[in-house]
């Protein structure tokens, strides 16, 4: 992709939200069950599956993991919690590590460098349901996103005290940006998040992790939206 292709079509400056997990970098957050299932202790050890549920089960919403990732909760609350609930033999520095380790090595390259080539005609940010504990080892293992981060370009729930589905965290963007909420594009895995940005006014593409071209759907995105020049 060459970088004059994302001149605007109609003009003027718009917004392109990326995603962080499972768009910009991939994660599976069935790594933290596993791990605290070999910590189980007791004649029936908890299954990952149980401990899965409660951290993050259910929609989501009103999860430990969403309270995180709102800010309201805590890593050490959650620890000492998850730990005495399911009879774990493990220790802070243990629950961390597992925490911590639910993100590949590399960030998805070819979202990365569509991302980079956007800035130079977009006002592009990442938007993030995630925690501080995910977001600090992030940046310092990825420059792309600490300068992003560096520049106020990333809107983060733990920051805002909100999640993408939660009233309010879409127009919060819009504030932050200054552009109507029709001048967003929101690249999301999720479809609820995606249903949350088209209710507040915005536009969403859905990406699929792993799906060959994935990537090359952010293109199609921008042209049905008028946003992108060129065939």
């Amino acid at each position: 992709m060459t970088r004059d292709r994302f001149d605007p079509a109609g003009g003027g400056r718009r917004c392109l939200l990326f995603d962080l997990g499972n768009v910009l970098i991939d994660f599976d957050h069935g790594v933290v069950s596993r791990t605290l299932a070999r910590h189980a202790t007791g004649d029936h050890p908890a299954p990952a599956e149980a401990i899965h549920e409660y951290i993050f089960g259910g929609s989501g919403a009103a999860s430990p993991n969403a309270g995180i990732d709102r800010g309201t909760g805590s890593i050490e609350a959650l620890h000492a919690e998850v730990a005495a609930r399911f009879s774990l033999a493990v220790s802070l520095d243990e629950f961390r590590r597992a925490w911590s380790s639910i993100f590949a090595d590399d960030l998805n390259r070819a979202v990365a460098d569509r991302l980079t080539q956007a800035s130079a005609r977009f006002d592009v940010r990442i938007c993030s349901n995630t925690n501080e504990t995910h977001w600090s080892g992030l940046r310092s293992k990825h420059p792309l996103l600490d300068a992003l981060d560096g520049n106020q370009q990333c809107l983060l729930s733990f920051r805002i005290g909100k999640i993408k589905t939660d009233p309010g965290f879409f127009p919060h963007v819009a504030t932050v940006t200054g552009l109507p909420a029709s001048d967003h594009l929101l690249i999301d895995d999720r479809h609820d998040n995606c249903q949350a940005a088209e209710a507040a006014g915005m536009r969403a593409l859905q990406f699929r992790a792993g799906e060959r071209g994935s990537a090359a759907r952010i293109d199609d995105a921008l042209r049905r939206s008028g946003w992108l020049a060129g065939g």
